[in-house]
């Protein structure tokens, strides 16, 4: 079984309608049973992923600020017997809030609302704040599959944030569940 694998294989625009830029690489994890295009001008990041990561991406950005940073996010599988709770959207939703508030300085709550990834019911979260320093905004798009949460977050600094948005919700609308 063969996880994280990323295929060098690029397309044209014309070959996937999703994904409308020069060049896009596909991505796809059997172990998480879950595929998405990226723009080829998004690099993929291989070390310093955080836990539960499969995917991390990073484009390449002039500005002094934070680099727009993707990250695909599953949770582990739950054990016959766990808490459905686990798995639940507003149940992943709070988490993630409350553990942002603990963790960003100056949060903001700037979005919550209903959302969709490859058909999945999903929350779309979106606040600001810094750390390390840096001012950042961030957008969480969850979901479940198969008893699964999957988080995927954008993150950039604010002033940028919406000059790679359209990339981001083309990966978003590009997912598929293989499992």
């Amino acid at each position: 079984m063969v996880v994280g694998c990323t295929s060098s294989q690029r397309r044209s625009s014309e070959d996937d309608s999703a994904i409308p830029a020069a060049a896009v690489v596909n991505y796809a994890d059997a172990k998480h049973g879950l595929k998405l295009a990226y723009p080829g001008d998004w690099e993929e990041q291989g070390l310093l992923k955080p836990r539960g990561a499969l995917l991390v991406l990073v484009a390449e950005d002039e500005s002094a600020g934070l680099p727009p940073t993707v990250s695909v996010v599953a949770q582990p599988e739950q054990k016959p017997g766990s808490s459905a709770q686990a798995t639940e959207l507003p149940s992943i939703e709070q988490r993630l809030v409350e553990r942002a508030r603990k963790q960003v300085k100056d949060f903001e709550l700037v979005e919550s609302s209903d959302a969709t990834v490859a058909g999945q019911p999903a929350r779309r979260v979106v606040y600001d704040g810094s750390r390390l320093g840096m001012r950042m905004r961030v957008m969480n798009v969850l979901t479940v599959h198969n008893g699964r949460g999957y988080a995927i977050a954008y993150m950039a600094d604010p002033l940028a944030f919406d000059a790679r948005l359209g990339d981001v919700q083309r990966m978003i609308d590009s997912v598929e569940w293989i499992r």
